[in-house]
């Protein structure tokens, strides 16, 4: 076993553990040798690339009722569009090239997150090709031990840091429901997270529990492939935002129907309103639970924990990254529905940069306790959405970030409106849908 010591561990090479490696080069006053960024495939991008390495096994088995659904850490499949525009997207200091589209695919997110690691020398910091197995933080120096196993030398690296970041993302863990009488079920059972394209599912009546981003892309794809024999996509509360979504996908024959009741004999799929369907494949457009596997601690009760016991929502986080337990434990990224999580993501790690550097001083627990506690009571998940604003400016008051969300955002926004609005003429149309949210992706179904 290798031994190495630094100051800052990152886990992940994607959009965030890139930006907060490049702050805390640039405005946390460390060195290249102090930084370490442990990355399991063998580059850069995080969930938008595609073709790294397979996710350790064990991350990856999903079951309901001892049935196994097939799953995958790769949630990026073929022919995907950003679902922002890359107006939106960029970072602060770096555009997306023009020739990429208002709703790039998924290579050129790649790229542009390696361009991004090429600008900012992050290279020399990245250990590629290496799993993280168990992270914990020593009594006796209070220094963080990192076991790292290195794919390619089959070899361990014990890696000792003042700080451990958290930048693996949210997308580890697929969750699949429950649902009465899946052992019935004779077809063919997946998370969304396993579908890469259309092809793979000709001939097959394919039911998509779920209609946001992801199940109602997946199933605009199969309905315009007109390989299958149907898509049916199963919507609990068919609510004005799911009609947007699912335009391409209703235009080109998809089935909607209601919430899913149970699971009858030979496959067949009883609906709340009586309606029943005949699929061989069952898809869940279900989403994600936190997971953290290398941080589980015994000795950390479910209240105290970073995480909810279910994985439903983060907690302890003081400004949704601080773990008020202990500040030296940091997760960048953690939020729901984030408007620009490339730039939110930006934020977040120049505060950080600031607390490494000693320019901004934390608060005592209390006073983090006492912001945690603030937010406690909110229902669902960690969802930004439409705090981002006063969420990002309160970051940047604090720590001087160069440009506060209005100066930089909106910008950005009134731009991508009048970009969506033209071919219509309707600037003041668009500018207001944005603010709806159907803009954005009424714009992308065009590219679609």
């Amino acid at each position: 076993m290798k031994h190495r010591k630094c100051k800052v561990v990152i886990i992940g090479a994607g959009a965030s553990g890139l930006v907060t490696a490049k702050y805390l080069l640039q405005v946390g006053n460390l060195d290249a040798k102090d930084v370490t960024i442990i990355e399991e495939t063998d580059q850069v991008g995080g969930i938008w690339n595609r073709r790294g390495r397979p996710m350790q096994e064990q991350d990856v088995k999903v079951s309901i009722d001892g049935i196994p659904v097939k799953t995958s850490m790769q949630p990026v499949y073929e022919d995907l569009l950003t679902n922002l525009p890359s107006t939106l997207m960029a970072f602060s200091d770096m555009n997306f090239p023009i020739s990429d589209g208002l709703f790039p695919r998924q290579e050129r997110v790649l790229r542009y997150l390696h361009v991004y690691a090429q600008r900012n020398n992050l290279f020399n910091c990245i250990l590629f090709n290496s799993h993280v197995s168990k992270c914990e933080k020593t009594k006796q120096d209070g220094c963080w031990r990192v076991t790292v196993d290195e794919q390619d030398l089959q070899d361990e690296i014990l890696l000792e840091a003042d700080r451990l970041i958290v930048c693996s993302g949210h997308f580890r863990k697929p969750f699949v429901p429950p649902v009465i009488g899946l052992k019935k079920f004779q077809g063919k059972l997946m998370h969304s997270s396993a579908f890469t394209k259309a092809a793979d599912f000709k001939d097959e009546v394919v039911l998509i529990i779920g209609a946001s981003t992801s199940g109602s892309e997946i199933a605009g794809i199969l309905a315009k492939s007109k390989l299958c024999k149907d898509v049916i996509v199963s919507v609990r509360n068919l609510h004005q935002r799911y009609k947007a979504y699912l335009k391409v996908a209703t235009e080109n024959g998809a089935i909607i129907c209601p919430g899913l009741q149970r699971i009858e004999d030979k496959n067949a799929i009883l609906f709340t309103n009586g309606q029943r369907q005949y699929p061989t494949v069952i898809l869940f457009a279900t989403g994600y639970r936190y997971s953290f596997p290398f941080l589980d601690d015994a000795s950390v009760s479910t209240k105290d924990s970073w995480v909810r016991k279910d994985g439903y929502k983060m907690q302890n986080l003081y400004n949704r990254l601080i773990y008020t337990k202990d500040p030296s434990l940091v997760f960048i990224g953690t939020s729901n529905l984030l408007i620009s999580p490339f730039m939110i993501f930006e934020y977040q790690a120049h505060y950080l940069a600031k607390i490494v550097n000693g320019t901004v001083a934390l608060p005592a627990y209390e006073e983090m306790n006492k912001e945690v506690i603030s937010r406690s009571n909110e229902k669902g998940q960690d969802v930004l959405l439409f705090k981002c604003p006063s969420y990002c400016n309160s970051l940047a008051k604090i720590s001087g970030f160069q440009g506060y969300w209005t100066q930089i955002f909106y910008p950005r926004m009134f731009w991508t409106a009048s970009i969506l609005a033209s071919p219509h003429k309707q600037l003041l149309f668009g500018i207001c849908s944005m603010l709806l949210g159907f803009t954005f992706y009424t714009g992308r179904l065009r590219a679609f």
